[in-house]
């Protein structure tokens, strides 16, 4: 289970106990007599249990339904609730409810078989009954330490052998995606039967309690096959019933949008495809398509429909519809089935039942990204293909030079200044067209660099598409040449009633939280601001680096770029750590090689932004095409991911077996930490400890671990956790790690001497 637990999933737990306590009263109240030998009051009693029963359960589907329904942390813009959301939620409640009447209906046959076949309660029985109830401890047992064992393979290989080894599967790319293909097939097929036996075994738990239990006490292990039918039943893929398109605004007919249809039919029959085809409108600038119960599923961005003409449309279904032709139907079940073990296989009790599975899932996650990392490119090239076998492809050339254009105009997103999403009182119901009259506009402006940097751009290791220049070889077209967006008759309407649907859904979806977001996103950061310029704005080492996320939350990304060179101008190291990893941001972003030596300095001095500061520096180094620095990234990527590896990415965690000891800081140091604190304590913490965790012989960390009061609110302990961080992380260059207590009381950091360094 994902997340906090709440008082929903507190009361979904007391429910169940209920249920099975229920159980247990009414055969108490009874005298555990069987059902024929009941009294007069025997049958009120049971009557009553049945009513109470089915209460319970309609409450626990309720619960089940909100906790379902639970708002995902804020968004900058929320999303309408997708058709997939809603199959997940229905998912688990129908498996949390077929696994009770499953576990309750095995355990009546029980009883029944019981009274008519007595030679059932033998010494055989109880020997099965005992196998069932052991064997799924014995395999929850082996699943948790083989699947360890299969990561820790994996751990304790270098860097460079873990990169030679992806590396060497893109380069045979078509024999490894077919060994990859045939390997995931074999894998799945032996989950599903894995899955069977935990049925199997729920139903024999069940069935066999009456020989091994008395009638008394034997429904209280209905929660043992309760469980087992759990894991058994979360493993069922659960087609997309129809009936949930129709639930879903998003999902548009074939009536009000003819002209998509025509266009989505004609490139699925050109490609082979013939089932239903069901269209979904979505709020960005993709298309994606997948089967789904015998029907093609395919995803529209509202945005996307408006800057193609109907013609570029139709190459970019074409594409689409590759993916999903008779050659390529398993790679995309493949893909289904990776896409729902990571995100669909989720319920209420899903952090338990997915133990169960956790070594073959571990590997087929594994091995389902090596088939994606082989296939990907070799895929998308294929499907390129079939624009110029059955479209046009000089038409297919500007669908695509358009994309390659956005995602270059997003690079650029942050160099800037532009509005904030929550500047309005309310949603804002024109904020997608805003975007696509930028970009189109910027297409204008930009379009002869953007297309000196097509020429240029190298591909990456981790890329999932060719290249723009690559994409066009495939096509046999080498200019860059985009044709206008503009669109006529029945297609020209639709796309506009489509971004018009579609933004009405996410000024709706936006609505309910609007407010509250808005206070954060924009009324506080406004209202911080206006205090730092009355202030004269200073740059203050622990506090400048919230300023200049507070200025980009309000568009002001100039004057936040300026903060950062003034902070690297002004502050000493480490507090002007930030300002050289921001600033050197900006200037990549600008396509300003200088930035490199920015970023370069901010990761070697802090660790903190080892990962994000790499990632930021390859994709430069691929974009404007720069070789050269490209070969020195990724030798220096490779010594710095190895240090990480081996030593930073364990600063942040605190385990059982760490070597801690008391720790003794530089004179000073302590009492200036300590009194920080209590500046910004609030009356809220209650106790920080300090000790030293030795990571390797010559270096060590600095682990603050603050316990906070009973009762103080999250909003305040994770402010003033954050305050302590920027405070720890500018104000010396002594290497801090910085916890909470409750997630580290495992520790038991009191037991070590002299680590309580401040008690209120």
């Amino acid at each position: 289970m994902k997340g906090k637990i709440t008082k929903k999933h507190i009361l979904l737990f007391v429910c169940m106990g209920l249920m099975f306590g229920l159980i247990f009263l009414t055969v108490f109240l009874t005298g555990g007599r069987e059902i024929g030998e009941f009294t007069d009051t025997d049958r009120i009693i049971f009557t009553a249990f049945i009513i109470i029963e089915i209460v319970n359960i309609v409450v626990m589907m309720i619960v089940a339904n909100m906790i379902g329904k639970a708002n995902p942390p804020p968004e900058p813009i929320a999303l309408p609730q997708s058709i997939y959301q809603k199959t997940l939620r229905r998912r688990g409640i129908i498996i949390l409810v077929a696994s009770i009447v499953s576990a309750l209906g095995f355990r009546i046959l029980g009883i029944v078989l019981y009274k008519f076949i007595p030679a059932l309660n033998c010494t055989e029985t109880l020997i099965i009954w005992c196998i069932a109830m052991l064997l799924p401890i014995v395999f929850f047992i082996s699943s948790i330490v083989l699947q360890k064992l299969y990561v820790r393979k994996f751990a304790n290989q270098s860097v460079a052998q873990i990169q030679s080894f992806m590396i060497s599967h893109r380069e045979r790319a078509e024999e490894t995606a077919a060994e990859k293909l045939a390997y995931l097939k074999k894998l799945k097929s032996l989950c599903d039967i894995y899955a069977i036996l935990f049925g199997i075994l729920g139903a024999i738990c069940s069935l066999f309690l009456g020989s091994v239990t008395s009638s008394s006490s034997g429904s209280g292990y209905l929660l043992y096959p309760t469980f087992l039918f759990l894991c058994a039943f979360s493993r069922i893929r659960f087609r997309t019933l129809e009936i949930f398109f129709d639930e879903d605004e998003s999902c548009i007919s074939e009536d009000s949008f003819p002209a998509l249809f025509a266009l989505a039919e004609k490139a699925a029959r050109k490609q082979g495809c013939e089932e239903k085809i069901k269209i979904i409108l979505a709020p960005d600038y993709g298309a994606g398509i997948a089967k789904e119960s015998g029907m093609y599923c395919i995803s529209l961005g509202v945005m996307l429909l408006n800057i193609l003409s109907d013609d570029e449309l139709y190459q970019i279904l074409l594409h689409e519809f590759a993916h999903v032709t008779k050659e390529n139907i398993d790679g995309m079940r493949e893909r289904r089935y990776g896409s729902w073990l990571e995100n669909g296989n989720q319920h209420f009790l899903s952090a338990l039942t997915s133990k169960m599975y956790a070594f073959a899932d571990c590997i087929y996650a594994l091995q389902f990204s090596l088939y994606l990392y082989a296939a990907s490119i070799q895929l998308e090239t294929e499907a390129d293909r079939a624009m110029a076998l059955h479209g046009d492809s000089k038409i297919a050339a500007s669908a695509l030079t358009k994309l390659k254009y956005r995602d270059l105009y997003e690079w650029e997103i942050g160099t800037h200044d532009d509005e904030s999403a929550f500047m309005t009182e309310a949603p804002d119901p024109t904020i997608l067209k805003k975007d696509i009259d930028d970009f189109l506009s910027q297409i204008e402006k930009r379009k002869d660099f953007w297309d000196s940097l097509i020429d240029k751009e190298i591909i990456s290791r981790q890329a999932s598409h060719p290249t723009l220049k690559m994409r066009l070889e495939t096509l046999g077209v080498s200019e860059y040449r985009v044709l206008p967006a503009e669109a006529a008759g029945s297609f020209a309407d639709e796309r506009i009633r489509a971004l018009e649907l579609m933004s009405e859904l996410v000024r709706k979806a936006n609505e309910e939280n609007y407010e509250e977001n808005r206070k954060y996103r924009y009324l506080e950061p406004l209202e911080k601001i206006k205090e730092w310029e009355e202030a004269g704005r200073p740059v203050i080492s622990e506090e400048y680096a919230d300023i200049c996320l507070y200025l980009r939350a309000l568009g002001r990304h100039i004057e936040s770029d300026e903060l950062c060179k003034k902070a690297i101008e002004e502050l000493p190291s480490p507090a002007n750590l930030h300002g050289y990893y921001m600033h050197g941001c900006f200037l990549l972003h600008t396509y300003d090689p200088s930035g490199l030596d920015y970023i370069y300095h901010a990761i070697e001095n802090n660790t903190n932004y080892i990962e994000e500061g790499l990632q930021i520096i390859g994709e430069y180094c691929c974009i404007v095409g720069d070789q050269e620095e490209l070969d020195t990234y990724r030798e220096k990527a490779l010594q710095i991911a190895q240090k990480d590896k081996d030593i930073y990415s364990k600063i942040n965690v605190l385990d059982k077996g760490d070597d801690l000891t008391a720790e003794k800081l530089p004179e000073g140091m302590l009492e200036g930490i300590i009194d920080f604190i209590k500046s910004i304590d609030g009356d809220k913490v209650s106790k920080v400890y300090l000790v030293r965790k030795t990571i390797t012989p010559d270096f060590f960390t600095s682990a603050v671990i603050v316990d906070f009061k009973e009762g103080a609110a999250d909003d305040d302990q994770n402010e003033i956790m954050h305050k302590i961080f920027r405070y720890l992380d500018t104000s010396t260059d002594w290497q801090f790690s910085l916890f909470d207590y409750r997630s580290v009381a495992k520790i038991k950091v009191e037991n070590i001497p002299n680590s309580l360094v401040y008690k209120a």
